[in-house]
């Protein structure tokens, strides 16, 4: 049964009623702006986005002005940043000659991408993560990145304060892609594969937002996973679909590492998209009917081809209104007509798609045995990762108490002390103290070992002192 909320129901709302919320504000607005007798300078949506992206970046910022280099082996070993620089060399040797057409600077054909490239992109991602059915250009749009992906489908499925169910650990920008301008609510919750019974674990989650007065309009699922660096399995993906199929919820498949697998003996990612339609004949009639209203992905040219500066996001819909909307919104977020010109050279050459995706796992691999490697002979617990370019560190060992304060201390005594940054657990939405997520594709391989014998001698002195 639908958990129900007060006076709607998962994924419903009386559209006619303005939120309770909204207007509050509005009235906390007014009455601000009569007392002071004067306009603020900015809206509150205005406010809201004055507030740092993320908690840490500010010292990514300082760490970055002394990088480490073999010719600076002193400087900070930066390992908090989500992008892979591993393989950039080869995409950049395979564009950096082409010379863009006189039709690059005009407006282009459509804002939500161009046809050229739009086929191209779907041409890759069904010989690669969506091998098996057949990806329609006309379902794709293209915009600056994924991140302006989520935030113009959050805005197009949410209303103000609407829930958004995300398993926890997160990628800690989702908190602001979901936030800042569509003013959805992320609700993180810890969802545990080996304790089976997912629908249950979905109704609990849901059950806690409907007693906020939330109704849960989505979940935002990234597989791979950010920060773990692992890969869901098959079962509980379409428990997930399965569950918002039934609920009426949007289900957001964020897999912008699908190509990114480095395991040894994993098998290759699949999409949910494929996962649901090969699945499909063993649905009731009304979810296969809901199927292409409330599936969507995400995906891009970012994390799995080495390109974040690109800014090239892909959404794959089959929701016809969510298209059509594209096409409007579009016009904000449109990918320049040169970058798009350039992705479908390289995105149309299968020959170089194949080198490049095998090579990429291949450095992706190195990089990862070689920081595990290091982590393993330090006596840091981690959780194994097998995609993506992170690991899922357990430093709770070394914290005094089990709080965010110590955490944080911890976290700054490596930024300072040792000079390596990672990503703090709370950032990540983990579920205790002592986590944090290492980004090690951003850095050179052998910069990797040093950062581990950077920290050791610092928790072993920590440990001494708390007695742990």
């Amino acid at each position: 049964m639908s958990v129900k909320a007060p006076r709607f129901q998962i994924g419903q709302r009386k559209r006619s009623e303005a939120p309770l919320h909204l207007l509050r504000r509005h009235t906390r607005s007014t009455t601000s702006t009569a007392a002071s007798g004067k306009m603020p300078p900015l809206s509150e949506r205005g406010e809201r986005a004055r507030k740092p992206m993320l908690s840490y970046g500010a010292a990514f910022q300082k760490a970055r002005q002394r990088p480490w280099t073999p010719e600076d082996p002193e400087g900070a070993i930066i390992c908090s940043v989500a992008e892979n620089k591993l393989n950039a060399s080869m995409l950049h040797e395979r564009i950096s000659g082409l010379q863009p057409p006189l039709s690059c600077l005009t407006y282009p054909a459509s804002y939500r991408g161009t046809p050229e490239a739009r086929s191209a992109v779907a041409r890759m991602a069904q010989r690669t993560f969506m091998k098996g059915i057949e990806v329609d250009p006309a379902n794709l749009v293209i915009q600056v990145g994924a991140g302006a992906i989520l935030d113009t489908l959050f805005w197009l499925i949410c209303e103000p304060n609407d829930a958004v169910l995300i398993p926890g650990p997160i990628y800690p920008a989702f908190m602001n892609d979901l936030t800042v301008r569509a003013e959805a609510h992320p609700s993180i919750f810890q969802l545990d594969e080996h304790l089976g019974n997912v629908a249950g674990q979905l109704e609990a989650a849901s059950a806690a937002e409907a007693k906020q007065g939330r109704a849960v309009r989505a979940i935002l699922l990234t597989n791979p996973n950010n920060p773990c660096g692992t890969i869901y399995k098959p079962d509980t993906v379409m428990e997930i679909v399965k569950w918002c199929l039934k609920n009426n919820v949007h289900v957001v498949s964020d897999e912008v590492y699908a190509n990114s697998v480095f395991g040894r003996d994993t098998p290759e990612f699949v999409s949910a998209e494929v996962l649901v339609r090969t699945e499909a004949s063993n649905l009731p009639p009304e979810y296969v009917e809901r199927i292409p209203e409330l599936l969507h992905i995400v995906f891009g040219m970012s994390k799995d081809f080495c390109a974040s500066g690109l800014r090239v996001g892909v959404l794959h819909t089959r929701n016809a209104a969510i298209i059509q909307a594209m096409d409007n919104l579009s016009y904000f977020h449109c990918c320049p007509a040169y970058t798009q010109y350039v992705v479908t050279q390289a995105l149309a050459d299968d020959a170089f798609i194949d080198s490049f995706i095998a090579r990429n796992r291949q450095l992706l691999r190195n990089s990862y045995e070689l920081l595990t490697g290091a982590m393993d002979k330090a006596g840091i617990p981690y959780t194994p990762a097998c995609a993506a370019m992170f690991l899922w560190i357990d430093l709770g060992a070394w914290l005094a108490k089990p709080t965010w304060e110590e955490e944080n201390l911890l976290w700054e005594a490596m930024m300072n002390e040792a000079k390596v940054l990672f990503t703090p657990g709370q950032a990540c939405k983990a579920a205790r103290p002592g986590f944090f997520r290492v980004c090690w594709a951003w850095v050179p391989p052998e910069a990797l070992p040093i950062a581990v014998s950077r920290i050791k001698p610092l928790l072993d002195a920590r440990k001494e002192m708390t007695g742990n």
